[in-house]
C-alpha cells in the first residue's frame, strides 16, 4: 500500500501527516507524489512515517527487493 493510501486510510491530511511525523509537509508530498522514491528515503523518515501512521516499516517500503533485504537484516 503506498503512503498516500495508508494516509488517506488513517484519515490524515498530508498536513497532519507532517506533524504526527516530524517529516516536512514537502516532503511528505514529495513521498506521495513519486517525486521522490519512499524506497530511496532515509530508515529515520521511513520510520516516523510507520509511527505515525502506526504501521509497520514494510507496510511503507514497496520495493520488492528492498523488502526482502529488510526483512533478511531484522
Amino acid at each position: 500500500m503506498s503512503l498516500q493510501e495508508m494516509r488517506k486510510e488513517r484519515g490524515f491530511t498530508q498536513s497532519e501527516l507532517a506533524k504526527l511525523s516530524g517529516v516536512s509537509l514537502k516532503n511528505v508530498q514529495h513521498y506521495e507524489s513519486g517525486y521522490r522514491s519512499i524506497n530511496l528515503a532515509k530508515l529515520e523518515t521511513i520510520c516516523l512515517f510507520a509511527e505515525a501512521l502506526k504501521c509497520r516499516v514494510t507496510d511503507i517500503i514497496d520495493d520488492e527487493e528492498l523488502l526482502k533485504l529488510y526483512k533478511k537484516v531484522r
